[in-house]
């Protein structure tokens, strides 16, 4: 090695500094520079800075330069303040930054006095340093469990995350982990190479992975909790069975419906098939009879549509309610005398009582209040064979309606209680068979409970009975008429009709001119029949254009309809085209909406192009022939 020093210098110190692999610079007392190793003069050759022999070292190390940090010491050390100094430093250039241990010494010797300034690159274990603290710190922060665990299984590590571990297993650092856990990690020493095992600890799921240690003799032991992955594949899998249990429950209800809407069918059809014969051999009574057949299993088949028209309302958020002032006592009368007929008939014995007073009038949805309790009730004659059936009334003690529906039916087993109220199930197939129905009827009505801020419970034991209670909010005024029997109802209905009877002798639709707008055969003859035996001239036309065209000359004939009843769904021009053409040429005349759509939003589309009413198909006789007495009452008031 090359050594640059004065020519007097000791060979052997020459020998020696240029051996040496720290960075060495010697100087005189006052700084001055004697000498400098190869190692020293090769580092700052490359660094473009040079320490000339004879230079005073402190005008070199001011400032830009990359040993500025080393000036101070130096020079206290000139002033004979210190003797020897030492510390770590970053010695930064434009392109890197090394780390360094500076060490300053002052020496005395027989040829003077002299100061030594050595630098030892401490880059690399600043690198393995930094690297190893890195590496802590992200096993210490880590949100996975990570622990080092010697071979006779005591606990040599153990990060923050692994204190769940550690409580379950009663264990701490020091301490040694339980032996089936040991025996978990000894495998990944004996085949050699990392094992893999799932284990619960506690009530959460993991995934470990064991490294061994031949060095240390010990494992790393990694965790992964998978409590999540296995709640969601838990719940997955729970999805599934619950989607092919919905699939069994429909496919159970479409065959119970094919069931419920052939068996009805076929009585219409077939005494349909009878009467056409006109055959001389049938009764009167027999013919009567056929008739009362055919509309008791149309009427059923109606209460089948409309039970799953309901439904879909509700499953759609589109079922709206009409809450307004009813009269409770008449909607219980009319349920009673409705289902006794049906308890009669089975020879059940049904009651109606009164437990607690109750309001008259109260705040509710009277149609939906009695589709409930037909329902409810109506179930339990069903599936009572003998004994009876009980309706109890009144007001709990948190003043809310309450409804008690007792039977000595069949009963329930538990487990057929929790889907008691989902859709298209019933407690079992033989309750199908034996007694028919199609499921829906609880789950409606558990759903209008909901909707009216009320619920519905069923206690049950199979052989006994059960006992069906409803609650409702019970909204009155604080002076309405509180009544404790039902037949109360009866008596002010009674007097009623006597007041209001015999007020139209004559028939209803006298003299009212009426257009009938609609494409259907049947139901053209059926509502013009209805309509002419009310009293009413009809006009029926079958489609919206032609229905336009009759108003325009009928009103230019100076003898325009009082009514227009407009089916909404016909060709060439359907109803909404058609009300909205006359309503554009200025008709005033009075137009009722005729639809066989039965969703909630209907009516208001109806509404809103241009019709003052609607009424749904299948016609209601009776309400249709008042809705167009309502209308020609308002037009000759006007």
């Amino acid at each position: 090695m090359n050594f640059v020093a004065p020519a007097s210098t000791e060979p052997f110190l020459s020998a020696l500094l240029s051996a040496l692999d720290s960075l060495v610079l010697v100087t005189s007392h006052d700084g001055t520079i004697q000498c400098v190793n190869q190692a020293w003069q090769e580092f700052w050759q490359n660094r473009s800075s040079t320490f000339p022999i004879g230079d005073n070292v402190l005008d070199i190390m001011n400032a830009p330069h990359p040993l500025n940090c080393l000036e101070k010491p130096i020079r206290e050390i000139v002033a004979g303040q210190r003797d020897a100094w030492k510390s770590k430093l970053d010695i930064r250039t434009q392109i890197e930054t090394l780390h360094f241990q500076g060490n300053l010494k002052r020496v005395d010797s027989g040829q003077g006095k002299f100061i030594i300034i050595a630098l030892d690159d401490v880059s690399d274990i600043k690198h393995l340093e930094s690297r190893v603290t890195n590496i802590a710190r992200l096993t210490a922060e880590s949100t996975n469990p990570i622990l080092q665990i010697d071979r006779s299984g005591t606990i040599v590590y153990a990060n923050r995350s692994a204190d769940f571990l550690l409580h379950q297993w009663q264990t701490t650092v020091g301490q040694a982990v339980p032996d089936a856990v040991l025996a978990k990690l000894e495998p990944a020493f004996e085949k050699c190479r990392p094992q893999q095992f799932p284990t619960c600890v506690g009530n959460r799921a993991y995934e470990f992975s064991v490294t061994p240690v031949f060095g240390r003799q010990c494992f790393n032991l990694y965790g992964h909790e998978t409590t999540a992955a296995k709640l969601i594949e838990q719940q997955l899998r729970e999805a599934k069975e619950s989607a092919e249990l919905a699939n069994r429950s429909k496919s159970t209800f479409l065959a119970n419906m094919s069931h419920e809407l052939r068996t009805p069918l076929t009585a219409i059809l077939g005494f349909a098939d009878v009467l056409e014969s006109n055959s001389p051999q049938l009764t009167i009574d027999e013919r009567r009879d056929a008739l009362h057949t055919i509309r008791r299993n149309g009427n059923h088949l109606l209460d089948l549509v409309n039970d799953i028209l309901d439904l879909s309302k509700i499953e759609a958020n589109r079922l709206e309610l009409d809450i307004s002032d009813c009269d409770l006592p008449e909607i219980i009368e009319e349920v009673r005398s409705l289902l006794l007929v049906k308890a009669n008939t089975k020879g059940v014995a049904f009651d109606v009582r009164f437990e607690t007073r109750v309001p008259t009038l109260i705040q509710c949805d009277a149609r939906r209040l009695k589709q409930i309790l037909l329902n409810i009730v109506g179930n339990a004659i069903k599936f009572t064979s003998q004994g009876r059936v009980c309706l109890s009334v009144g007001l709990d003690s948190q003043q809310r309606l309450s409804f008690v529906i007792t039977d000595t039916g069949v009963g329930i087993s538990p487990e057929h209680q929790q889907r008691l109220f989902e859709p298209f199930t019933q407690a079992d197939s033989s309750t199908t068979r034996r007694f028919g129905g199609t499921g829906l009827g609880l789950s409606i009505s558990k759903r209008l409970c909901e909707l009216l801020d009320g619920t519905i419970h069923v206690t049950s034991q199979p052989n006994v009975g059960s006992e069906f209670t409803i609650r409702l909010p019970a909204t009155f005024a604080p002076d309405v008429r509180m009544v404790s029997l039902p037949r109360e109802a009866v008596r002010r209905r009674s007097d009623q009709s006597q007041v209001h009877g015999n007020t139209h002798a004559t028939l209803p639709l006298a003299s009212c001119r009426i257009l009938l707008a609609e494409d259907g055969l049947d139901n053209q003859r059926l509502i013009s029949f209805v309509l002419t035996k009310a009293g009413a001239a009809v006009d029926v036309v079958e489609n919206g254009q032609l229905a336009v065209d009759a108003v325009r000359d009928q009103i230019a004939s100076g003898n325009a309809y009082d009514v227009v009843i407009m089916d909404m769904q016909m060709p060439v021009l359907d109803g909404y085209q058609a009300t909205g053409q006359l309503r554009d040429d200025g008709y005033q005349g009075y137009i009722i909406a005729l639809t066989a759509n039965a969703m909630s939003g209907d009516r208001e589309r109806c509404l809103a192009a241009g019709c003052d009413d609607y009424a749904a198909k299948p016609i209601d006789k009776a309400k249709l022939i008042s809705v167009i007495q309502a209308a020609t009452a308002t037009s000759t008031t006007s």
